[in-house]
């Protein structure tokens, strides 16, 4: 998944502000509480606010992530 989410962080740096989360490190254990993320990789589009727009769970295409964005 790395490196379909690194050309699409590319791809939208000037709309779309990405951040990656360790679920063991940093804010990581918490962030993963807070949207109670059950499964890796899990992908969220998440508003300004920190409301959840949307969730992909396992694997994704890069077409369904390009789509979703």
């Amino acid at each position: 998944m790395q490196p379909i989410v690194d050309g699409l962080e590319e791809k939208y740096a000037d709309k779309i502000a990405f951040k990656r989360v360790n679920a063991d490190k940093g804010d990581g254990p918490k962030i993963i509480r807070a949207y109670n993320i059950l499964g890796h990789p899990t992908i969220l589009l998440v508003s300004e606010n920190g409301r959840e727009l949307q969730r992909m769970v396992g694997p994704q295409s890069p077409e369904d992530l390009n789509d979703a964005l």
